[in-house]
C-alpha cells in the first residue's frame, strides 16, 4: 500500500495534462511512498474500526479517553519520524486534534445522542430513507430539552457570540441523564428500523 503526499499533487497533475493515458500509472507510481506498517496509523485504524463496527464494545467515554490518548501520542510521534512517515503522522495528528476538540465543544446530549443513533443504525442496517428518520427521531427529543434553546440563543439570538452553559458538563453526564436513558429506550421500544419521515413524525 502506497500513498501520495499532498504536496506533489499539483507535480502530479502537470505531468498528467503531458503525457499519453497510458503513462498515467507510471507517473503517479514515481511519487508514491509506501505507506507506514506501524506508529500512528495503527491506533487510527483500531479507533474507526470500533466505531464503524457492530460488535464493537467502544461506548462513548472510553472513545473520548482513547481519542484524547492518541492525540497525545500522535504528537510525540511526530517530532520523532522520518521523512517518508511525517506527512502520514501530521494528517494523524490533525484528526485526533479534530476530534477531541469536536467533541469537548459540542453539546454533550447531541454527541451522546449521535453516537448512539449511528451505532443504532448500523447495528439495524437502516436505509438512508431509515437514517433520515431515525435523525428526525432523535432530533425532536433533543430539540424538547434545554440544550436545543440555549445552542440558538448562542448562535443567534440574545445570547450570541457566547459560549453556551449546556445542561450537562460533560459527556458522562449526558450519557447518564434521563433525555438520553429515554432515547435510548426509545430506540429500543418505540423505533421500528427504516421507518418512514412521516411515521417518525407521529412517533
Amino acid at each position: 500500500t502506497a500513498y501520495i503526499p499532498s504536496g506533489v499533487v499539483p507535480q502530479i497533475l502537470g505531468e498528467l495534462q503531458c503525457c499519453p493515458p497510458e503513462y498515467f500509472q507510471v507517473a503517479i507510481q514515481r511519487y508514491q511512498i509506501p505507506c507506514p506498517s506501524q506508529g500512528v496509523l495503527e491506533p487510527v485504524r483500531r479507533l474507526i474500526d470500533e466505531v464503524f463496527t457492530v460488535s464493537g464494545d467502544q461506548d462513548l467515554l472510553s472513545l473520548e479517553g482513547a481519542v484524547r490518548d492518541q492525540r497525545d501520542t500522535a504528537q510525540k510521534h511526530l517530532g520523532s519520524t522520518g521523512w517518508k512517515t511525517r506527512e502520514v503522522s501530521e494528517a494523524a495528528l490533525d484528526l485526533f486534534t479534530d476530534a477531541h476538540k469536536a467533541m469537548a465543544n459540542a453539546c454533550p446530549a447531541s454527541v451522546a445522542a449521535a453516537f448512539l443513533c449511528f451505532r443504532y443504525a448500523v447495528a439495524q442496517g437502516i436505509s438512508r430513507d431509515g437514517a433520515r428518520a431515525l435523525e428526525l427521531f432523535a432530533v425532536s427529543r433533543l430539540a424538547a430539552g434545554p440544550d436545543f434553546l440555549e445552542g440558538v440563543e448562542c448562535t443567534v439570538g440574545s445570547k450570541r457570540k457566547t459560549p453556551p452553559a449546556w445542561q450537562d458538563s460533560d459527556l458522562g453526564a449526558a450519557v447518564a441523564s434521563p433525555l438520553l436513558q429515554a432515547l435510548a429506550r426509545d430506540l429500543e421500544e418505540v423505533l421500528k428500523p427504516n421507518m418512514t419521515l412521516e411515521e417518525a413524525l407521529d412517533t
